[in-house]
């Protein structure tokens, strides 16, 4: 077991395919941070969102190949999901209109180029998968591009995970008819029309 340092407290979160880069949120002298540890560099905090002296943010997915941290972080805004690398630093992802500002990334595909999490909007929590190029958007809008309708009754409130290619995302969702049920969503880019939902794990608490 090795210790990754931070004071009084830090905890890791996420670490590389190769197992070379570890992120999480540590103490440091100006605030919580996210970091990105290495064995060369140790415990580097990332910063914020926030023009503040005291620092927020948290440390929740790598990717791969260690280049790309996502989380979240305090923010002009509120509380932002965030995606970090070496070349752009810490940039915000944002949120859904309506609602409190508050939108939080939890992984992040191999590359970096796909991120997703949950965001939320006048009707509550929202799962969201993002893109350089598509911004933050929702599941079921994504679901929709691929001629794929998300059942009456059937929210989809947080992803907690992407493949590595960014095509299969996991996470949570709730029913009209069940209190909590998992969701595994399915798109694959290659082929047309392929997207798919399985339910597993649906479980009526009494």
């Amino acid at each position: 077991m090795v210790s990754l340092g931070g004071y009084p407290q830090s905890t890791a979160y996420g670490v590389s395919d190769d197992g070379t880069v570890i992120t999480g949120y540590s103490s440091f002298i100006d605030g919580q941070q996210a970091f990105r540890w290495t064995a060369s560099d140790g415990l580097i905090g990332l910063g914020d969102l926030n023009t503040e002296s005291i620092k927020n943010s948290y440390g929740y997915g790598i990717s791969g190949d260690g280049n790309y941290i996502v989380g979240i972080s305090k923010s002009e805004a509120g509380d932002e999901a965030f995606r970090w690398n070496e070349t752009d630093g810490m940039i915000g992802l944002g949120d859904f209109e309506g609602g409190k500002f508050y939108s939080v990334a939890n992984a992040v595909s191999a590359d970096g180029s796909v991120v997703v999490g949950s965001g939320s909007d006048d009707e509550g929590e929202l799962a969201f998968r993002w893109t350089e190029e598509t911004g933050l958007q929702s599941i079921v809008d994504w679901l929709a591009e691929s001629n794929v309708a998300v059942e009456e009754g059937f929210s989809l409130t947080k992803a907690t995970d992407v493949s590595d290619d960014g095509n299969t995302v996991v996470g949570n969702g709730s029913s009209t008819r069940f209190i909590d049920s998992k969701l595994t969503i399915q798109f694959t880019h290659e082929t047309t029309q392929v997207c798919e939902i399985f339910r597993f794990r649906i479980f009526q608490i009494t």
